[in-house]
């Protein structure tokens, strides 16, 4: 259904439709709704995503994902230390890209903010490509191919810099308009470079 370098926009696109129904799915509401989808563990810097969340605000967070028994304990230990148990939804795996692509149209801000470790580094974030095509501001950390994969055009913050991310994540909730400049800019980057048909046509020439 996908390569491994690129992205279904058949699957992956903006749907007004599957928005309210996974917004009325969590009982979301009129909140401004971050999200993220990764396995759970530690290089993916889920937890400095918690400790990043704004104080206060009409927000909630979508935490798509599920891991190892000790990283689950670990990020809902974060949640709870927070006191965020009714801001930050945990969803489990979710097992089929039309799922996926449901749920990332339930967001107005997608977090991608993986650390590098002496073992592990992101290579290629398919998560950050299904965001970017489902139209959604990409807030993404330094860290591997990141920036590459989001431009110059995205928002990119120092890896582990919880302070920056913060600040991001108020500006984008704030800002909606300039958010919706960053979209379109991360949508022509789409077009150009991630697009999976893209990708097969220029492989075929």
């Amino acid at each position: 259904m996908q390569t491994q370098v690129g992205v279904d926009t058949d699957i992956f696109h903006p749907n007004e439709n599957t928005r309210r129904k996974i917004r009325e799915k969590y009982n979301i509401g009129d909140a401004y709704l971050f999200g993220s989808a990764s396995r759970f563990d530690r290089a993916k810097g889920l937890i400095e995503i918690i400790n990043a969340l704004p104080e206060q605000g009409n927000w909630k967070y979508l935490m798509m994902g599920w891991g190892r028994e000790d990283e689950v304990a670990l990020v809902k230990k974060e949640i709870v230390k927070r006191g965020l148990q009714d801001k930050i939804i945990l969803t489990g795996f979710i097992n089929n890209w039309v799922d996926m692509a449901e749920h990332w149209n339930a967001l107005d801000c997608a977090v991608h903010t993986p650390l590098t470790t002496m073992l592990w580094e992101e290579t290629f974030s398919l998560a950050l490509v299904q965001a970017m095509a489902t139209a959604l501001p990409v807030i993404g950390s330094s860290s591997g191919s990141v920036p590459y994969q989001i431009g110059g055009d995205g928002i990119i913050v120092p890896e582990g810099d919880i302070e920056k991310m913060r600040e991001q994540m108020i500006y984008c909730m704030q800002n909606p308009e300039k958010a919706k400049e960053i979209v379109e800019m991360l949508k022509d980057h789409i077009t150009r470079r991630w697009n999976k048909y893209k990708l097969l046509a220029d492989n075929l020439k």
